[in-house]
Parts: C-alpha cells; sequence; structure tokens
C-alpha cells in the first residue's frame, strides 16, 4: 500500500477526484505496463459502489461482475 497515494496527498486542491488514487506518471509504454500503473487506473475506474464494500467476498462478486460487463 506505500506504492499507492491519494491525489489529495499529492496536491492541497479540493477537486472532484482529490479521493482518487494519484496516477503515476510514465511517458514510455513500458512504464505503463507496470503493476502500479495498471493497478491505479483500475482502481480509479470502479464505482464507488464496488470500493466501499464491506466484506471481501461481496468486493470479489462486486468486482467479477463489473469485469465481465464491462471489460
Amino acid at each position: 500500500s506505500n506504492k499507492f497515494c491519494k491525489r489529495s496527498d499529492v496536491h492541497g486542491r479540493e477537486t472532484r477526484q482529490h479521493q482518487s488514487l494519484h496516477i503515476p506518471l510514465y511517458r514510455t509504454a513500458a512504464g505503463q505496463r507496470t503493476f502500479t500503473y495498471r493497478a491505479v487506473n483500475l482502481w480509479n475506474c470502479l464505482d464507488i459502489k464496488i470500493k466501499t464494500t464491506e466484506s471481501l467476498n461481496s468486493f470479489k462478486t462486486n468486482f467479477r461482475n463489473h469485469l465481465l460487463l464491462n471489460f
């Protein structure tokens, strides 16, 4: 979890996306294939309902359904 930080930790502005994770800047395609870059993009694309689930099992179920419907 130390690889991920919120956008509000990077700058002090209160934007609509301040609770999203900060996307690391990679200028090359190889950098954009890293785990950190892809995980942050995937997490930021999730619905708030999925992000705020209470249990791990319900998160897995909701996440799997989201992937099947959208990707």
